[in-house]
């Protein structure tokens, strides 16, 4: 393949590059990775947006006023997206770091065993975390 790169400069052609390397695999799995982490991302910052409007806007917070705000059905899904958007950034993210540096290359022929252990032990974590956060955010 006769793919050339451009050198481009400055903040945005840099994100242009990684955008251009992660759309140009050959495995869609990098670009549907990287969408659902910016979007997770962003999903988590108008949570904490959210939040911050919320405590400014209310000092002498009550705790009426606190569990009407987060037994509020709009903030109980809202709370459950931001919870799911957590373990979908944090296991692409801690996926890569594993894939990068618990290979067989750096641990010998341990490595591939090191790696799916760590993979087990953090989908186990995301699954705790999911139902512990829901049965908090959903009361039950």
């Amino acid at each position: 393949m006769g793919h050339t790169r451009v050198k481009r400069d400055g903040f945005f052609g840099r994100s242009l590059v990684v955008v251009d390397l992660v759309v140009n695999t050959r495995s869609k799995r990098g670009l549907v990775d990287f969408v659902a982490q910016r979007t997770s991302a962003i999903v988590l910052l108008a949570y904490s947006v959210t939040l911050i409007v919320f405590f400014e806007t209310h000092h002498g917070l009550t705790y009426d006023q606190w569990s009407a705000f987060f037994y509020a059905r709009s903030m109980q899904v809202f709370s459950s997206i931001a919870l799911i958007a957590i373990c979908v950034h944090t296991w692409i993210g801690m996926w890569t770091v594993g894939t990068d540096y618990l290979r067989a290359g750096v641990f010998g022929t341990n490595g591939n065993w090191i790696r799916l252990t760590y993979q087990f032990l953090l989908m186990l974590l995301m699954g705790i975390l999911l139902i512990w956060g829901s049965s908090i955010v959903w009361g039950l």
